[in-house]
C-alpha cells in the first residue's frame, strides 16, 4: 500500500527509510549525550565517530529509537569517563 501513496516522504518507502546513516545517528546520540553531561557535569569530553559517513542502509523508521538505543551507551560510557576522573 506504501508503494501507491499521492505524497510519499522523500527516502522513505511506507515505514522504511532508505537511506538511515549510522554515523549520523552515532553523532546524534553522541551530542544529546555531551548536552546531558555539560548540565550535570559542567563539561563533556570529545568523541569521535569513526566510519564512511556515505554508508546508508534501510531501516523501518521508529522515531528516534535508533537514537535511543545509541544514546544510552554514549550516556554511560561519558558518565564512567567522569566516574573515573573523580576518583
Amino acid at each position: 500500500m506504501a508503494l501507491h501513496q499521492q505524497n510519499p516522504a522523500p527516502g522513505f518507502v511506507g515505514l522504511i527509510s532508505a537511506g538511515v546513516s549510522p554515523v549520523e545517528v552515532a553523532q546524534n546520540a553522541i551530542e544529546d549525550a555531551r548536552s546531558a553531561c555539560m548540565r550535570t557535569y559542567g563539561s563533556a569530553p570529545e568523541v569521535h565517530v569513526y566510519g564512511d559517513p556515505n554508508f546508508t542502509f534501510a531501516y523501518i523508521f521508529l522515531p528516534n529509537l535508533i537514537e535511543s538505543i545509541s544514546f544510552i551507551p554514549s550516556l554511560l560510557s561519558i558518565g564512567l569517563h567522569f566516574c573515573h576522573i573523580r576518583n
